[in-house]
């Protein structure tokens, strides 16, 4: 298991709670064994639960002791260009009276806002790339629309300066149209994406990965990105599930068990869905 001794002393400093934490994950991680038998990319910044806030270090940390592979991350820019993680535009969410845009503040704007507020985020991808050690890797979903290539590269330049080699890019178009074939970085295509690229004669499976919601099963392209090698991440989506009205676990449930039954073996996950994997030791 990967060893983050050295983060669980930062975090100690600015959550009391750390130890109880902990403990309750290693009983977690007794009775569901994701490690052994999935790839697990923790969605918003790893673990989120009712004590994990998303984009947090304790987030962050909560996956490295699961012994997740990936944290998905929400990135922002700042006016001044420098990438924090926050899913929404505006800090609202966090401090109810600031609603401007967070690519309309500077940096230290951002922080004067946090320490006012006895607040701890949002954090900077340099901080969130610190802490991981290198440990885990990143898939990065960037909000907010096009960014300029200067953005996209410093972003790449704080994940090599701490080791990540692990990165992944999906959704936004701007930044796959940016990433592809650069820096060893996959791109994630949905179904309809993925038949388009599969028909190009440059098409590698180097350059991609097939990026799907669970409740959105296309066997017909699963087997082919299967045959072609192709790494396959499945969405396992609160927000998603909550967009069409589906609150019944044992559908969920069903919908991971295709997935798992189609040899998925990736998944994108709120930590709420963990349980319904349900193999143990």
């Amino acid at each position: 298991m990967k060893k983050f001794y050295a983060f669980l002393l930062l975090i100690s400093i600015s959550c009391s709670n750390t130890d109880s934490i902990i403990e309750e994950s290693n009983i977690i991680i007794e009775e569901f064994n994701l490690r052994s038998n999935f790839n697990i990319v923790g969605h918003r910044g790893g673990v989120v639960n009712e004590s994990l806030v998303e984009n947090s270090l304790l987030a962050l940390n909560e996956a490295l002791i699961r012994g997740y592979e990936m944290a998905e991350i929400d990135i922002r820019f700042t006016s001044d260009g420098i990438p924090i993680l926050h899913h929404n535009s505006s800090l609202s969410d966090l401090y109810s009276n600031e609603t401007t845009s967070i690519r309309s503040l500077t940096y230290k704007e951002v922080l004067d806002i946090k320490i006012s507020n006895n607040g701890v985020l949002p954090y900077s991808l340099e901080e969130f790339a610190a802490a991981s050690n290198g440990d885990i890797g990143f898939l990065l979903d960037f909000k907010g629309g096009s960014y300029q290539s200067a953005f996209y590269q410093k972003c790449i330049e704080i994940l090599k300066k701490h080791n990540i080699s692990n990165v992944k890019v999906a959704w936004s178009k701007d930044a796959k149209n940016y990433f592809y074939q650069k820096e060893s970085i996959k791109i994630g295509l949905n179904y309809s994406d993925f038949l388009d690229a599969y028909k190009e004669d440059s098409f590698s499976k180097e350059n991609y990965f097939l990026i799907a919601s669970a409740y959105d099963y296309n066997s017909f392209i699963i087997k082919k990105a299967k045959s072609q090698n192709v790494e396959i991440v499945v969405s396992v989506n609160q927000w998603g599930y909550k967009q069409r009205g589906i609150t019944s676990t044992k559908i969920i449930k069903n919908d991971i068990s295709r997935m798992i039954d189609a040899e998925v073996r990736t998944f994108l996950i709120d930590a709420t869905f963990e349980t319904l994997f349900n193999f143990k030791d």
